[in-house]
């Protein structure tokens, strides 16, 4: 559960845009990068945590802005809407290179395309982002997630985890007989 925590942390902290919370989440997410054998991220977190206490020292009118929650970004004025930039990237940039007339349609991938591709992509984003208000903020929707196939085998996994819970539920004890369980099985 503290893990589930810590990442309910994490998440309400780039969904707040909370700084603070942020950084400190981030920090204690390097001792589970660590148990998990994720050493990249367990060192490339500890960089990272050691340059953005120093921020308020090096760059100080960064550090306010994202003190003021600027280090996330948001698609809404909404309490509960930021979002981490990476986030942003995968969701945006990279459904651009996917969908219809991006990259990966039948296009190619050499430099000129490419090129071509990312000089105006910039220009298309602004056209569909003014033809979505347009429209009352529709967004036309094509992705593999809405077809019937995809629909139908999701209605079968939720069935089997349906059924495996039936089985093995995770709520068959109450909270003291929980305890226990957890108190009489520590001490053998």
């Amino acid at each position: 559960m503290q893990h589930v925590q810590l990442l309910h942390s994490f998440v309400t902290a780039e969904r707040m845009s909370n700084w603070e919370q942020h950084l400190n989440a981030v920090s204690m997410m390097i001792q589970l990068f660590a148990a998990t054998n994720h050493f990249n991220y367990a060192k490339s977190a500890y960089v990272y945590i050691q340059l953005m206490r120093e921020l308020a020292e090096t760059c100080p009118w960064l550090s306010n802005l994202f003190q003021q929650g600027l280090h996330t970004m948001r698609k809404s004025d909404r309490y509960w809407a930021g979002l981490s930039t990476d986030l942003v990237i995968e969701q945006d940039m990279m459904a651009a290179v996917k969908g219809k007339g991006g990259l990966t349609r039948g296009r190619g991938l050499d430099e000129s395309t490419r090129s071509i591709w990312l000089g105006n992509v910039t220009e298309c984003a602004t056209i569909s982002a003014a033809l979505t208000e347009l429209v009352g903020g529709r967004k036309t929707v094509d992705h593999v997630e809405f077809t019937r196939a995809r629909m139908k085998r999701d209605a079968e996994d939720l069935e089997k985890l349906m059924g495996f819970f039936k089985i093995n539920n995770p709520f068959r004890f109450s909270d003291s007989q929980a305890c226990e369980f957890i108190f009489w099985h520590s001490c053998k």
